[in-house]
């Protein structure tokens, strides 16, 4: 993929909403968890009218997930109204047309999720959680592939993932191709993360090495100044219990694969 996913993200933001500005963003890949951040996977179970949100002047329309992995702070099996925000041109987080939402994840459908609980993190018991995905924040709402390609620790083959984004085969833009690699791109989000979670626990030190090296793909480097992205991929292989002589393999291999593009 030879563009930032994250610029086609924000141009299918400002088309779903009927806008056009300059608003830009840019997350960088993270080295290690990020406070407040909660993902999981599950399944669309509703589409519920738009409510009032806090911070945002417009009520926002949700749906309703019910885990099908364990999230940050959540069981399988609970179900969680999840609201996704898009930006408006000044930045500011606006809500999604309800029939983007219900177009673009289906009841039924299997997403990802990548968002911050909304409010009181300890509600009374048998109250519904709500998470939002800030446009200014890390990672959002994917759709989950049909077939996945894993390492054997479990993380996502984050190289053979890359293929599966498409280049767009049209003489024009084409909103239908943005979407879906945005899709892949919160998807790719979450992987990343839970990929972060699962290093910590691995023993094996070639193992840890593949997975690291797997990670080296993930497409948010590519979205960044070559000089930043090897920062930030050397400060997570420093974080890694290996020899001296793997992290120096990583860090050389992550440059030929960046310094091609």
């Amino acid at each position: 993929m030879k563009a930032s996913w994250c610029v086609i993200l924000l141009l299918v933001v400002l088309n779903s909403v009927a806008h056009i500005g300059a608003c830009e963003m840019l997350t960088l890949p993270p080295v290690g968890p990020i406070a407040g951040l909660v993902f999981f996977v599950g399944q669309v179970q509703q589409q519920l009218t738009p409510q009032p949100v806090p911070g945002v002047t417009q009520p926002a329309p949700s749906i309703v997930v019910q885990l099908t992995t364990p999230g940050s702070g959540l069981d399988p099996g609970a179900t969680v109204e999840v609201i996704p925000l898009g930006v408006d041109p000044g930045c500011q987080p606006t809500p999604w047309a309800p029939s983007d939402l219900s177009e673009r994840y289906p009841t039924g459908s299997r997403v990802s999720v990548v968002g911050r609980f909304l409010g009181d993190d300890s509600p009374d018991a048998g109250v519904r959680r709500r998470v939002v995905t800030w446009p200014s924040d890390f990672g959002g709402l994917g759709r989950v592939p049909d077939q996945v390609d894993r390492i054997p620790v479990g993380c996502l083959d984050f190289e053979t993932f890359r293929s599966t984004y498409e280049e767009n085969p049209y003489a024009t833009w084409s909103l239908e191709v943005a979407w879906r690699n945005t899709q892949r791109g919160w998807f790719e989000d979450f992987e990343f993360l839970s990929c972060l979670t699962t290093i910590e626990t691995v023993v094996s030190p070639s193992e840890l090495e593949v997975a690291l090296g797997k990670m080296a793909f993930y497409s948010r480097y590519d979205g960044v100044n070559m000089k930043v992205s090897r920062g930030l991929y050397s400060n997570l292989v420093k974080r890694a219990h290996l020899a001296r002589s793997a992290k120096r393999r990583l860090k050389e291999q992550f440059a030929a694969i960046h310094d091609a593009r």
